[in-house]
């Protein structure tokens, strides 16, 4: 007979994900798999699914709870694991998260040093760069949007576009801009 009748569903999480079984992890996660158990070392699925570099299963794992800031007994987080294997979409998957490249493990390793090669870290830094100026952008205008009319109907796309008509011009352009925008309005 065989024993993978009498595996719980954690542990079938646990084997879906380090093999890529996209469809499987889906549906284990939909049918309450506990998506931050652990397994030996207190890995948990999304480090499994970064380890071997599944992006679809990392982005399942991320959509149903799991922890981008999961660490195992040695404090390796699902980035250290994604950066060691050289697996970039993972990586950019996680970063684009909250993941943190220079967070250390027990070690004092940092998910950035793992990387095999300078080019890599590069790329990673830049993705890192990139996501943390679009999560600012975002809260810049959000905030706008709420200050202008608090549902914010309506209105959103135009202060979205005057947002990123705005950017890289200088303070003089902006000022300039925003009093021709007034006259507009007393017109």
């Amino acid at each position: 007979m065989c024993d993978c009748l009498f595996l719980t569903r954690e542990l079938r999480l646990h084997l879906a994900s380090w093999a890529g079984q996209a469809e499987v992890v889906r549906i284990l996660c939909n049918k309450h798999a506990e998506i931050g158990a652990s397994a030996a070392d207190d890995m948990a699925a999304i480090h499994f699914a970064s380890q071997k570099g599944h992006t679809e299963v990392v982005r399942i794992l991320l959509t149903s709870g799991a922890s981008i800031h999961a660490r195992t007994r040695k404090g390796m987080t699902p980035l250290h694991y994604a950066t060691h294997g050289g697996h970039l979409d993972v990586a950019k998957v996680l970063i684009k998260k909250g993941a943190h490249l220079y967070s250390p493990n027990k070690a004092g390793k940092k998910a950035l040093d793992l990387a095999k090669d300078e080019e890599f870290r590069n790329v990673l830094i830049a993705i890192e760069k990139e996501s943390k100026e679009s999560r600012a952008r975002g809260k810049e205008v959000n905030g706008a949007v709420h200050k202008a009319l608090p549902c914010g109907i309506g209105i959103e796309s135009d202060i979205v576009r005057d947002e990123e008509k705005k950017e890289g011009l200088t303070k003089d352009e902006i000022e300039k801009d925003s009093a021709v925008d007034e006259e507009k309005k007393e017109e």
